[in-house]
């Protein structure tokens, strides 16, 4: 059967990219043929720069400080992760600003997983984003 992941935006989060191969890795032992959708996240660039501009603002006083890392240094760790994810995660073949029966028809799905419980976390998806997964 052909299964679709749906998880967060596939980009350098080591857990949600292993979370993904695992899953994958499972299903094709099961005989299954599993394709992650391939999400763009589409928030507007003012969510974007609201979030960066809290992040600074608020950093002095946070209780959860965490080392700002210098971008030179996540460069090249970003890019390893999304070599990885290139070589081992079966993706969709474009990317998708929502979830639609346009892929269900594509890659002939039968099933769909949800493949994190971040997706249904308000704080890292826009309700937008949830509402989507039940227009298939």
């Amino acid at each position: 059967m052909n299964i679709a992941i749906v998880t967060q935006p596939i980009k350098a989060n080591y857990g949600g990219v292993l979370q993904n191969f695992a899953l994958q890795s499972v299903l094709i032992k099961l005989g299954h043929n599993p394709v992650t959708i391939d999400y763009r996240d589409s928030s507007p660039l003012w969510f974007y720069l609201f979030q960066t501009v809290k992040t600074i603002l608020l950093y002095p006083f946070s209780s959860k400080r965490r080392a700002l890392t210098p971008y030179r240094n996540v460069f090249p760790r970003d890019k390893r992760i999304m070599n990885f994810v290139h070589k081992y995660i079966k993706l969709t073949d474009s990317q998708y600003l929502s979830y639609n029966r346009e892929i269900v028809q594509k890659y002939k799905i039968g099933a769909v997983i949800v493949g994190s419980d971040q997706v249904w976390r308000p704080r890292y998806s826009l309700i937008v984003y949830m509402i989507h997964i039940f227009l298939f």
